[in-house]
């Protein structure tokens, strides 16, 4: 793996992060706790398996999990 390709996955952690605040630090944690037991993905993980963190959304968000994304791609963009 390069180095841009490094920064990248680590810029994309940090905003999923960020982004994933729009629910509290609370939801945060019950999504990446979800998205661990329930697919076997860690935070860390999820740029290697996007597609597994999106499906994982919008189970538990329906329709709502656009905003969600949207606020990731947001702090995303902040961030590059």
């Amino acid at each position: 793996m390069t180095k841009k390709e490094t920064l990248f996955k680590e810029a994309l952690v940090e905003a999923i992060d960020e982004g994933l605040l729009i629910l509290g630090e609370s939801g945060r944690d019950v999504v990446y706790f979800h998205l661990q037991h329930s697919y076997g993905l860690r935070k860390e993980n999820i740029p290697d398996n996007p597609e597994i963190f999106a499906e994982c959304l919008r189970k538990i968000f329906g329709l709502g999990a656009q905003v969600i994304e949207k606020s990731i791609i947001k702090v995303l963009c902040s961030k590059l």
